[in-house]
């Protein structure tokens, strides 16, 4: 009797960067670390910045802004035209997030403590040399 596998196999898209030697997937890894980190740092400018729409409108920006991501990612599903889509569409989800954000740092939440995870991770991912380790990125970011 064959029993089939319940864990389906990986899709591999051509060219990932799963292909290609460590020092590019390094390099990969804290590039990627450093734009996550310069997109949140974006976020939370605009959190802390004196002007934003008002409560609901940012809400409802955001909800738009997220439903739209979502279709375009069902409709555009493993093209090029969804990477394009999604960089196109990730300045107005900054702001949108960046705005909803305003108004829970005003209500008296502090924003600021979010950036340390991500902030010791890309650390870690800077100096840890030729050494990298998700388990150890993720130690040390979870400690902090």
């Amino acid at each position: 009797m064959y029993v089939p596998n319940y864990v389906p196999e990986p899709i591999e898209i051509p060219g990932n960067v799963t292909e290609e030697p460590y020092l590019v997937r390094l390099a990969f890894i804290r590039r990627v670390a450093i734009l996550h980190f310069a997109s949140l740092l974006i976020v939370f400018g605009i959190a802390y910045s004196p002007w934003a729409p008002s409560r609901e409108a940012s809400l409802w920006a955001l909800g738009v802004m997220l439903m739209t991501l979502a279709i375009q990612r069902v409709m555009l599903r493993r093209g090029s035209a969804e990477s394009r889509a999604s960089t196109f569409l990730l300045g107005p989800l900054l702001l949108v997030t960046g705005f909803a954000l305003h108004h829970v740092q005003i209500a008296g939440y502090s924003l600021w403590t979010v950036l340390i995870g991500p902030g010791c991770a890309l650390i870690y991912s800077l100096l840890c040399g030729r050494d990298f380790s998700f388990v150890g990125q993720f130690l040390l970011a979870l400690i902090a």
